[in-house]
């Protein structure tokens, strides 16, 4: 099985940045919440921490093969043991771009997102009321408990970050693309980057749409154009006909590319975390170690780094 490393990006409402929600957070490292621990704390200039799920199952299954036969027998946990997965993560503090460590059965990139997204949720509200209780304190009856949420509209939006050739490679299996959703980040200077997909499009907005009866040159021209035209998708649709003649959708969130992989057997065995000396064992760890590597190097480096025009 692999472990492999995403990339995420985050997107913040109005007055709470990156430190504010990640301090935050990090003052509830090390408290349980929903068979979840998360902890945060910042290191070499980035925000670094794990998430640990706790899984309640006391027992599981074995399979034990003897040559063509086998037998499956069930195994039960030491007292006061649960099983764990664990992900490890990192952020850039100033483009809230990160990376992320997954292997099959841990919480998904976007399950850490939206755990994440309840502690800006709570961290809002808490803002709300203490600004409108300082504000009545100074002044009684001056506060304007509307003006004030409006201070605060909006709410963590997170996405994937996708490299282009996934992209390249899904819609390489599709003919007569007739629909094309997206949100895009760009990490270089701003250009006209939709000039050559425009000239078959109907609108051009966040959504593309083109005529059905193209035909198959067209449609080749179409695809080929989108693929020369996208550097990096965060999350879109394609539409299309696959090769047996069924019209098929790509959901391109669903299908993310992984910045570097890695064997779990091999790596399990380095997994040792200290609730009582929590941050150093995460500092410590192999693969906050590896990211912190990989988010120093290009082109992940400049990937984490650079700001995205959308």
């Amino acid at each position: 099985m692999k472990v492999k490393i995403y990339g995420f990006e985050w997107h913040l409402g109005k007055s709470i940045t990156l430190d504010d929600l990640s301090f935050y957070i990090s003052t509830k490292s090390g408290i349980t919440t929903d068979d979840r621990l998360l902890s945060l704390h910042k290191k070499d200039g980035f925000w670094v921490g794990v998430m640990l799920t706790i899984k309640n199952m006391k027992a599981f299954c074995k399979i034990t093969r003897d040559g063509g036969s086998f037998t499956i027998s069930p195994q039960e946990l030491e007292e006061n043991t649960n099983m764990a997965h664990f992900n490890f993560f990192l952020i850039h503090p100033a483009t809230g771009r990160g990376l992320y460590q997954h292997y099959h059965h841990s919480a998904a990139t976007n399950t850490f997102c939206h755990h994440c997204k309840t502690y800006y949720t709570l961290l809002k509200k808490e803002n709300i009321r203490e600004e409108y209780k300082a504000r009545e304190r100074e002044t009684p009856g001056s506060a304007d408990m509307r003006e004030i949420r409006n201070r605060y509209m909006g709410s963590l939006r997170y996405s994937l970050i996708l490299k282009k050739d996934s992209f390249e490679s899904l819609v390489s299996k599709l003919r007569n693309v007739n629909l094309f959703e997206f949100e895009l980040s760009t990490f270089t200077d701003n250009e006209d980057i939709f000039t050559p997909a425009s000239a078959y499009a109907k609108r051009i907005s966040h959504r593309m749409t083109f005529d059905r009866s193209l035909g198959s040159l067209m449609s080749d021209k179409i695809k080929n154009s989108i693929m020369e035209t996208i550097p990096m998708i965060k999350r879109g649709t394609v539409r299309g006909i696959d090769p047996d003649g069924n019209e098929e959708a790509y959901r391109l969130i669903n299908d993310i590319d992984h910045f570097a992989s890695y064997e779990y057997d091999e790596v399990v065995k380095t997994i040792n975390i200290n609730s009582n000396n929590l941050h150093e064992s995460i500092d410590n760890s192999y693969f906050i170690q590896e990211m912190l590597k990989l988010a120093n190097k290009s082109p992940i480096k400049e990937i984490l780094s650079i700001e995205a025009s959308t």
